[in-house]
């Protein structure tokens, strides 16, 4: 079956997600999602094949949205092998979604900034290059 898939049954990766968000719930935290697909594709790649489905997404967004006192900053995703940076859910506007490309020739890095108090993400930096390094940048700062 082509697209992403909930794995809705007992035992799978949605009634997982489901309790660990439960857990989360007590705690203050960033939420970060990591997975393969994003939720959803670009206007030209159809999401049914390709990503997650409009039904789908919204099962997803609605189990989000059920726990209102989470902070959630995002997904990061791949599948597509392109670097954006956009929206998931229309209706979660903080909520972003990052995919990261594919680099079969050179290194790359994601750098995430955040803030070691609130938790939240403040920046996210895409570093080629066969050896990325990041030593002059931290050195202006002091």
């Amino acid at each position: 079956m082509p697209g992403a898939d909930l794995y809705d049954f007992n035992g799978g990766t949605f009634s997982w997600l489901e309790e660990q968000l439960k857990q989360l719930e007590k705690q203050p935290s960033t939420i970060v999602l990591l997975q393969h697909q994003p939720f959803r594709a670009p206007f030209y790649i159809p999401g049914e094949i390709y990503a997650f489905g409009e039904s789908k997404r919204l099962r997803i967004e609605h189990l989000l949205r059920q726990f209102t006192s989470l902070n959630y900053f995002g997904v990061f995703a791949g599948h597509f092998h392109m670097w954006s940076d956009g929206k998931a859910f229309d209706d979660m506007p903080k909520f972003r979604q990052f995919e990261t490309d594919a680099c079969k020739v050179a290194q790359a890095i994601a750098l995430v900034t955040a803030n070691i108090k609130t938790g939240e993400i403040v920046k996210i930096e895409k570093m080629y290059g066969d050896e990325p390094t990041l030593q002059k940048r931290f050195t202006d700062n002091t």
